[in-house]
């Protein structure tokens, strides 16, 4: 069974797309790549096992601002799992400054729910708008704010 299959009659054929479909050109892929967007942790873990036991080569992203910074002009990859819909403020201990956030979280939107108490997260990324925490902090791409507040 194709990953394609696999993940449609697992998650649901929303939740499957065809990398073809995104209309990314940055990339050559395979003709079966496939992105796939878990909605939950749960779902994200049952993706993760899946790939395991069938030895597919997964890439994680969010948003797929940097998927470039690092990769080749080809993915040579079976799955691509986006932490696109994983993107919401879990925990925000306002008196602490510490806040628990899931991976597809949008930058922008992070800090727009941290000005409401008058925070911010101290980062200046590329690609601000669609930038997503994980993305942030699998690329180091804090920018130059990091550097001021440590």
């Amino acid at each position: 069974m194709s990953p394609v299959t696999t993940f449609q009659s697992m998650l649901g054929s929303d939740r499957v797309v065809p990398w073809s479909s995104l209309g990314d050109t940055r990339f050559e892929t395979a003709d079966e790549l496939s992105i796939v967007f878990p909605e939950s942790i749960e779902q994200l873990s049952a993706v993760v096992r899946t790939c395991y036991e069938h030895r597919w080569r997964l890439l994680s992203c969010g948003q797929r601002t940097k998927l470039h910074w690092g990769c080749h002009h080809r993915l040579n990859f079976d799955v691509v799992v986006s932490t696109a819909r994983l993107n919401q403020l879990v925990e925000h201990w306002v008196d602490d400054f510490t806040t628990r956030v899931e991976a597809g979280m949008a930058v922008a939107d992070l800090q727009t729910q941290l000005h409401t108490q008058g925070q911010f997260w101290p980062v200046d990324p590329l690609y601000a708008q669609q930038a997503t925490v994980g993305g942030i902090v699998a690329t180091a791409d804090g920018g130059s704010l990091r550097q001021r507040y440590g």
